[in-house]
C-alpha cells in the first residue's frame, strides 16, 4: 500500500496531478481532465467503475493493492509507448488504491490527440497494457468487513 510520505501519494488532493500517478482518494474526473494544456481538438477517456467481483449479495466496496515500485515504471512506460506509438499530444494515467466503495471509479485514462481515431485507439491501447501489466490485486470487502479474494 501506499506510504503517506511516498512522493506519488495523493497529488489530486493537493492540486498537482502528474501522469501516470497513483492515488488513494477519490478521483477527481474534472480535475484530471483539465490538467492538459494540449490544443488538440479530440479529448477521450475511459472510467473503470468499480463492481462487484463475485456474486456475493454484501459487499460493500472492493480494495485494490499494488507495489508502487513496481507500478509506476509499468505505468510510465506504457503512456510513453502510447504517445509515441499513436501520436498525441497528452497523457493522462491516474489509478486509485485502497478500499473503493462500489460505484466509484478506480482509474481514468485521459488522451489527447489531433485525431480523434489515434486517440480512441490510444486510450483501448492504454487499457489492455495496463489490464495485462500492472500489478494489481484486487479482492471484495463486505458489509462486515471481511475481505474476500
Amino acid at each position: 500500500m501506499l506510504a503517506e510520505n511516498n512522493y506519488i501519494y495523493n497529488h489530486i488532493e493537493t492540486g498537482y496531478v502528474m501522469s501516470p500517478s497513483i492515488v488513494i482518494s477519490k478521483i477527481d474526473v474534472s480535475r484530471v481532465l483539465e490538467v492538459s494544456d494540449s490544443e488538440a481538438r479530440n479529448a477521450i477517456s475511459a472510467l473503470g467503475k468499480v463492481v462487484k467481483l463475485s456474486d456475493s449479495l454484501d459487499v460493500y466496496s472492493v480494495a485494490y493493492e499494488t507495489d508502487e515500485n513496481l507500478a509506476l515504471p509499468i505505468l510510465e512506460k506504457i503512456k510513453s509507448d502510447a504517445m509515441e506509438r499513436f501520436r498525441l499530444s497528452d497523457v493522462n494515467i491516474v489509478q486509485r488504491v485502497g478500499k473503493i466503495p462500489l460505484g466509484e471509479y478506480s482509474h481514468i485514462v485521459a488522451v489527447w490527440a489531433r485525431r480523434v481515431d489515434d486517440a480512441f485507439s490510444a486510450c483501448k491501447f492504454i487499457l489492455e497494457e495496463m489490464n495485462s501489466e500492472l500489478p494489481m490485486w484486487r479482492y471484495e470487502v463486505k458489509g462486515d468487513h471481511t475481505e474476500t479474494a
